[in-house]
């Protein structure tokens, strides 16, 4: 590849969904961290590098490696395609549209070396949640204290969701949820984890900015909450006080 081009590193999980919808149909896709890479793939065109670091297992190497090809700006020198069954999970979907997500698969936390050498000339890193085992808090720890360099924009995503004895997953709210924060230069949340991890609606009166106020005093630079089809707010800090746009 051509030198002189942005690098940026992609940590999450290239997940195998299974999707069963209400009348019972089932459809198989790879979804997961391709629905960061893809689009950034289209948007930066050759002007970076995507390395995505993640594991491949066997039931998705085919497509992964089809689809990944597809595109000079992806390297898969940090994917590792392993003999082991890929992080799978079923999305049952009911008739009024909510969903019941099913971890059967959840693949193993990367290492502090793995996310060094993976990062090891990023201008930035994105962590992308997706089964919520991707990093153990002391890994990312340990990288922020060895290399500072790339700025790390985390999306927060499963980190907000638990897993019950027979793999559903659920809502809840991680007592370490602002050590995680800490160590991220801009942090994304959807409204709905934002709420959970605020503990109040954002709509009450001044929780939005008071909930910002946490974030970005505990070292976050930047919180994104998006807000589906009405869009995002960024908060951050801009001559000693909090601005959002």
């Amino acid at each position: 590849m051509p030198s002189g081009r942005r690098r940026i590193a992609l940590l999450g999980s290239i997940n195998r969904d299974t999707i069963r919808t209400p009348d019972g149909v089932e459809t198989e896709s790879c979804g997961g961290l391709l629905y960061s890479i893809l689009p950034l793939a289209e948007i930066v065109g050759d002007s970076a590098i995507l390395r995505p670091v993640c594991d491949v297992g066997a039931d998705a190497a085919d497509a992964v490696r089809t689809i990944l090809g597809s595109y000079n700006s992806v390297t898969t020198d940090s994917v590792r395609f392993i003999s082991g069954p890929n992080p799978h999970c079923l999305l049952e979907y009911r008739e009024d549209g909510a969903k019941q997500e099913t971890l059967r698969e959840a693949g193993t936390p990367a290492s502090v070396e793995r996310l060094l050498e993976a990062a090891r000339d990023a201008d930035a890193l994105i962590l992308n949640f997706v089964t919520g085992f991707e990093l153990e808090l002391s890994t990312l720890r340990g990288f922020r204290e060895a290399r500072r360099g790339p700025l790390v924009f985390m999306d927060f995503h499963s980190l907000t969701l638990g897993i019950s004895d027979d793999h559903r997953r659920f809502w809840r709210r991680p007592d370490d949820w602002a050590e995680w924060a800490a160590c991220a230069d801009v942090l994304q949340l959807n409204a709905e984890e934002a709420e959970l991890l605020a503990g109040r609606p954002l709509s009450d009166d001044g929780i939005e900015r008071t909930f910002a106020e946490q974030v970005i005093s505990g070292g976050t630079s930047s919180l994104v909450i998006t807000w589906g089809a009405e869009g995002s707010t960024t908060w951050f800090e801009e001559n000693g006080g909090l601005k959002s746009d």
